[in-house]
């Protein structure tokens, strides 16, 4: 990751915690520390990954054919499916 972002964040952490901003400015300030931090899948990595799960659904064809890209939550998703398998989430 970025230097700059991770500077970012801990800047935005520490005026969180002096009070100069508040937790709805903080939490978006996370959100985005998070996206910045989120896998970005090729589309032979999500069909790598659906085929170990034996996925066959038409949005993820149409990741693995780039007609679509998944979003950051759905990347998130991709990211501990990849790591952890289906049972992380049964």
């Amino acid at each position: 990751m970025s230097r700059i972002i991770e500077e970012m964040h801990e800047l935005a952490k520490d005026m969180y915690a002096a009070g100069v901003i508040d937790k709805h400015r903080m939490l978006e300030h996370e959100a985005l520390y998070r996206a910045a931090r989120t896998p970005k899948y090729t589309g032979e990595e999500v069909k790598e990954i659906r085929t170990r799960l034996k996925t066959t659904e038409n949005t993820v064809r149409a990741w693995e054919e780039g007609r679509r890209k998944p979003n950051g939550t759905v990347c998130l998703l991709l990211d501990l499916l990849n790591r952890k398998g289906i049972d992380a989430l049964l």
